[in-house]
């Protein structure tokens, strides 16, 4: 748990507040923000109205979700715990190879549409279009 002085605390909450508004509004925004720090929107009331500190791992969630850096977030002095640990890598490697295996599927549709739209006009066989259905399952089934 970090130790903030009440004036840091007021700027960590100010923070999520301006944050969370400008990137989810204020209808439903605590609910969103809270489902992609994986915290109660409940927590994150406590948060924006500076009745309770996130903890470390939440912090780093919240500077990744708002796309700022953690010392934009959490004030000068604040002592954080949290490094670039091994499980932090990995999951950055889990999710850089999702993120990855989602830019091939997605250019791998563009490729079908295609094939599709020259199939329907004449431009390619049915054949041709039933070799590449195939390399995509092919594709699909190795993820």
């Amino acid at each position: 748990m970090p130790v903030l002085s009440k004036k840091q605390q007021s700027h960590v909450a100010k923070v999520i507040r301006t944050k969370r508004t400008q990137l989810f509004g204020y209808p439903g925004g605590n609910r969103t923000l809270a489902e992609k720090v994986g915290v109660s929107a409940q927590a994150v009331s406590k948060w924006v109205h500076n009745k309770l500190t996130p903890k470390d791992s939440e912090l780093f969630a919240l500077a990744e979700v708002f796309g700022i850096s953690i010392d934009e977030l959490c004030p000068a002095g604040v002592k954080r715990t949290r490094t670039a640990s091994a499980s932090g890598a990995s999951e950055r490697a889990a999710r850089d190879d999702a993120r990855e295996s989602m830019l091939k599927i997605c250019d791998i549709t563009a490729q079908l549409v295609r094939c599709q739209r020259q199939m329907l006009t004449g431009m390619r066989d049915a054949r041709q279009h039933k070799a590449f259905l195939k390399r995509i399952q092919n594709y699909l089934n190795a993820l």
